[in-house]
């Protein structure tokens, strides 16, 4: 419900809802393992991110605003240690802002989240991930083995800090194979974990 008082709130409603979004996102999902000051640059650029989400009509053209997204915020925020973030802990944070501003909330709106919830990168997670390795070991095995080995980082496929661009699409086409119309939807695996 839109605020219609002439307020701060009422002059900069969409910006607080995505930098809201940004906020609550940003800090569970990966400000922890992030430099002090991420999350102000991250509301900025998940504020410019949602002005494309409009003009996205295939999963060609949303794979390619997407990883250019990670890539930004990639150049933008550094670990707490100082280092450039690797791919898997930058889409974190974009995955799961894109999660809960497109398909939970709806947003921009209903007609275009529609469209974008068929295209949603599920958020690389060990939990996830783990799960799909279990559940679907021969898929697994197919697409993710060869590209770990490649990178030389086989059998340690769960951390977030040596995703590659190359292993976070192989993680994508397994999600999309396993959960073909929405592989979005997988992300609901992780509240199935032990505490």
């Amino acid at each position: 419900m839109r605020v219609t008082d002439g307020s701060w709130l009422e002059a900069n409603w969409e910006r607080a809802r995505i930098e809201g979004i940004a906020m609550m996102t940003f800090n569970p999902s990966i400000g922890r393992v992030l430099e002090p000051g991420g999350v102000e640059r991250f509301k900025v650029l998940a504020r410019h991110a949602v002005r494309g989400l409009g003009g996205i009509g295939d999963r060609e053209a949303f794979d390619t605003y997407h990883k250019l997204l990670v890539l930004r915020l990639q150049g933008s925020i550094r670990t707490a240690k100082g280092k450039r973030m690797s791919y898997g802990q930058a889409q974190k944070a974009v995955n799961v802002f894109l999660k809960v501003y497109v398909d939970w909330a709806k947003l921009p709106n209903q007609r275009i989240a529609a469209r974008l919830g068929r295209f949603l990168h599920v958020p690389l997670d060990s939990i996830v991930m783990d799960w799909v390795r279990r559940e679907h070991p021969e898929k697994h095995k197919g697409i993710l083995v060869p590209i770990y080995r490649r990178a030389q980082e086989w059998p340690s496929d769960l951390g977030l800090s040596i995703i590659t661009y190359p292993m976070y699409r192989g993680w994508q086409q397994l999600f999309r194979i396993v959960r073909p119309g929405r592989p979005i939807d997988l992300d609901v695996i992780w509240s199935r974990a032990p505490r």
